[in-house]
C-alpha cells in the first residue's frame, strides 16, 4: 500500500512538472508572490467574507482574478475602514 502511494506520489510530481515547463514554454507564469482569500483573511485577522468584499470593490492594489477566484499580492496590506476618516461624527 505504502508502494502505491508512493508511485501516485511519483506520477503527481511528474505532471506536476511537466506543466511547469509547458507554462513556461508558452510565456506564462505560475501564481508567484500571490496569497489567496483564506490566507489575506488569517493575515489580517478578518472574515474570509470580509476579503472578498474588499476584492470587489476593489481596495487591494495589484489585485488580479483567476477564473473564480482573487489572487491577492502578499505584500498587499490590509484595507483601511473609510468610515473611520469621516469628518463630523462622533463626539469631541
Amino acid at each position: 500500500m505504502f508502494v502505491n502511494f508512493l508511485l501516485s506520489l511519483e506520477k503527481l510530481l511528474i505532471l506536476v512538472y511537466n506543466l511547469t515547463v509547458k507554462l513556461a514554454f508558452l510565456g506564462v507564469e505560475a501564481v508567484k508572490d500571490y496569497i489567496s482569500v483564506r490566507e489575506a483573511s488569517y493575515k489580517w485577522g478578518v472574515s474570509e467574507r470580509r476579503v472578498n468584499q474588499f476584492c470587489t470593490q476593489g481596495r487591494i492594489p495589484g489585485l488580479t482574478r483567476f477564473g473564480r477566484s482573487w489572487c491577492i499580492p502578499a505584500d498587499a496590506e490590509k484595507p483601511t475602514d473609510p468610515r473611520k476618516n469621516k469628518p463630523g461624527k462622533g463626539g469631541a
